[in-house]
């Protein structure tokens, strides 16, 4: 996998990211109007949403990265 390979994919995964922020944000302002709940749980809420979501982003980077790895190694044993 290229360098730029990996430049897109951090960028789609920023993307995603703040895609994901804007959804979770109108989500919670739908949940606090149907459940009646306080703005400051809400803003509890969309913390914890927000950090679980940056925590799969960070493990699908991982993940890319590790595979990128093995099969950078399986290449060399081709040559």
């Amino acid at each position: 996998m290229s360098k730029q390979t990996l430049r897109k994919a951090f960028l789609l995964g920023l993307g995603v990211t703040l895609l994901t922020k804007d959804v979770v944000e109108k989500e919670i302002k739908k949940f606090m109007r149907e459940y009646k709940i306080t703005e400051k749980d809400a803003r509890m809420m969309s913390r914890r949403m927000l950090t679980k979501g940056k925590k799969y982003q960070a493990d699908l980077l991982r993940t890319i990265k590790k595979t990128e790895s093995e099969f950078r190694k399986e290449l060399k044993k081709r040559v």
